[in-house]
């Protein structure tokens, strides 16, 4: 999972990553922590966020926080539906 620019598709710099797993039986849980840093000093980026993933991956929610240079916090969460749906 990263992060690019909107259009050009350049990867936006991480700064860190981490990850909080749990594992239960065949199925794992985890949480990840990913800080980037938007180099353009005076200019907000627009970007996208890519995940590839294999078919057998089952995603049941995504939720995005973003913690803008304001100090204000952006919130999102995915729209998951079955498979044969999306």
């Amino acid at each position: 999972m990263y992060l690019v620019q909107k259009g050009t598709y350049d990867k936006i710099p991480l700064k860190s990553v981490h990850f909080d797993v749990d594992i239960e039986q065949s199925y794992a849980n985890f949480t990840m922590h990913q800080i980037y840093v938007n180099d353009e000093k005076d200019k907000a980026l627009e970007t996208v966020f890519l995940m590839p993933v294999s078919e057998s991956l089952v995603a049941h929610k995504i939720e995005i926080n973003f913690l803008l240079k304001d100090g204000t916090r952006k919130f999102f969460e995915t729209k998951v539906e079955e498979r044969y749906i999306a």
